[in-house]
């Protein structure tokens, strides 16, 4: 398991940086469309062969000025029009990117109730970089027990009650994962998704074997679902 978190951790970091580079190249796309598009209106700002300038004359050059000047006019609103659209169009599409759009992995910070082992106490704190989060909780029975057991005050009497923790890592779209390949979860807010396994109403954790944690309200406590 170890070694499985390492390499999911370097591939982690690896999709991070590939995501950052793709995100530049968006830029920089954007930035050479821009001039472009702006090349064609600054093509009219031209002088043509023959112009007052290059004759030197005076009265036929305050005629071109003024025969240009509807021209000129034209250019500055082309170029502004041309410049402004794309730039909107560029930032529309930054937004709406993966790595641009900044997901907010505070959302996870919650006491949960897992219906799977039920009043046992399950939390998720995520780090203040939010790329890493702690799980800290409790489950009856011996450690690696595949019996699905509750908290119960019986329960904890036959079989006794400890404490679990471990650490993971917050992924884009506030997905979560120990990279072991069976802690594997991602957020689900409340009537997102068409499913049928259950608690879709609900904001929580949705597991990859189908299971969901279902965020307590915090006036409740622990375990109060």
């Amino acid at each position: 398991i170890q070694y499985n978190t390492i390499q999911y951790k370097a591939n982690t970091n690896t999709l991070r940086s590939i995501e950052k580079m793709r995100c530049v190249g968006f830029q920089l796309m954007c930035a050479a469309t821009v001039v472009a598009l702006t090349s064609p209106c600054a093509a009219l700002q031209m002088p043509t062969p023959g112009s007052a300038s290059s004759r030197g004359n005076a009265m036929q050059n305050q005629k071109h000025k003024q025969q240009h000047q509807p021209k000129d006019s034209i250019v500055a609103t082309c170029t502004r029009a041309a410049a402004s659209a794309f730039l909107a169009a560029c930032m529309m599409g930054a937004a709406s990117s993966p790595a641009a759009a900044a997901d907010d992995a505070t959302v996870l910070n919650h006491n949960y109730a897992d219906p799977l082992h039920p009043l046992c106490e399950r939390k998720i704190e995520v780090a203040a970089d939010g790329k890493t989060f702690h799980y800290s909780g409790t489950a009856v029975g011996p450690k690696g027990d595949t019996v699905l057991r509750g908290c119960t005050p019986q329960e904890i009497k036959d079989f006794g009650l400890r404490q679990g923790a471990f650490d993971g890592f917050v992924l884009d779209g506030n997905r979560v994962s120990v990279g072991d390949g069976i802690h594997e979860g991602v957020w689900e807010p409340a009537n997102s998704v068409k499913t049928t396994l259950g608690f879709e109403d609900q904001d929580g954790i949705r597991w990859n074997d189908g299971n969901k944690w279902v965020v307590i309200d915090a006036k409740k406590g622990p375990n109060k679902a």
